[in-house]
């Protein structure tokens, strides 16, 4: 005879949880989104929501919705996983191309590959090493894609509009990452400011971007004459712009299959996007005149420094529009007399031995 395992209300609100908290971690925090969003839904909207998914689980399924709708609502009753995965899965286009474009980015940014980058370079040939790695980078705000199994669970992420949307993202992403890194020879001209004055110091720079973070380990390189410096950065930008495909590029692209509100929609979402990108690209720069005013202050005070003689110490850490700049400045007169002494022990030591 098979017996039936009986389980307690304990047990059954602890398997909901897991399940629960699986759906959150697998989705980057949509799950709750949308079940807020539905919880919101206006009378004549939760109606035409109610009668498709009547159409798709069944008239039981949509009484049983229809009822612990409130309390749902009032918090007394959780949702269950099940009906949580339902609504992940319809409700987002009763919600319009707006909501879905945040929900798009959370699942974007959910599943990133970030890379992790650790180079050593100097101030002379940071280009040749830097500049194709975050060219690979940008490229790949367009080349992402969420795992196809995702995309086959929620068919709405194939949706016309949707992939509009990831269009227009991608477009933000990179462009976003081109501001940022826009003044980047600009923040090696400083360090190497920085190494010229105390070439016994240690600088990082560290650049973080959505799709990978490269850390620098930086020193200062051989200097170059004036016209072969001047013909490299005229001739080798950190950036290449003609890469990068604007928003109004992508919408022009993404838009041909769409019907005229999701155009509007679309539209207005690019406005925001345009305007989010201006402010973004203002940010960066206000970061770079910021960390340029105290880079000058630690310049004066290292040169003051040199000049007295004696032992320093200076350090820090500066917001820069590319990512964050450490500096390390020190002279101990103690350790130079160590090494001194060292040195010539061995060497009175070699000579004992030879005789």
């Amino acid at each position: 005879m098979a017996y039936r395992r009986s389980y307690s209300s304990t047990d059954w609100s602890a398997w909901h949880s897991s399940q629960l908290q699986r759906q959150a971690q697998e989705l980057g925090g949509i799950d709750d989104d949308v079940r807020n969003a539905f919880l919101g839904l206006s009378k004549y909207k939760l109606q035409d929501f109610f009668f498709y998914y009547e159409r798709r689980y069944g008239s039981s399924a949509r009484s049983y919705a229809e009822q612990a709708f409130r309390k749902w609502q009032s918090g007394t009753t959780r949702m269950s996983a099940q009906t949580t995965e339902r609504l992940l899965q319809i409700l987002p286009p009763f919600l319009g191309s707006s909501v879905k474009y945040e929900l798009l980015r959370k699942l974007r940014e959910k599943y990133r590959l970030p890379e992790s980058h650790s180079i050593e370079v100097t101030t002379a040939n940071y280009r040749n090493l830097v500049n194709p790695l975050v060219q690979r980078l940008i490229a790949k705000a367009y080349s992402a894609n969420l795992p196809v199994a995702l995309e086959e669970r929620l068919g709405w992420l194939s949706h016309a509009d949707t992939e509009a949307a990831k269009s227009l993202m991608a477009g933000a992403e990179a462009s976003a990452m081109a501001a940022m890194l826009s003044r980047l020879d600009e923040e090696f001209a400083q360090m190497e400011r920085l190494l010229s004055l105390a070439p016994r110091g240690t600088l990082r720079h560290r650049i973080e971007l959505p799709y990978g973070i490269i850390t620098l380990s930086v020193k200062k390189g051989q200097p170059m004459e004036d016209g072969k410096k001047s013909t490299e950065i005229a001739t080798s930008r950190t950036i290449d712009s003609s890469a990068i495909t604007t928003s109004d590029q992508l919408i022009k692209h993404a838009i041909r299959n769409l019907t005229p509100e999701q155009m509007s929609e679309i539209s207005k979402k690019a406005t925001d996007v345009a305007i989010t990108l201006q402010e973004e690209a203002v940010r960066a720069d206000q970061r770079f005149t910021n960390a340029a005013k105290d880079i000058d202050h630690l310049v004066d005070t290292v040169k003051e420094s040199e000049r007295l003689g004696g032992d320093y110490k200076h350090s820090g850490n500066y917001n820069t529009a590319s990512g964050t700049t450490s500096v390390n400045f020190r002279r101990d007169s103690s350790k130079i007399w160590i090494i001194a002494a060292i040195a010539l022990a061995v060497l009175v030591l070699l000579l004992v031995m030879r005789h």
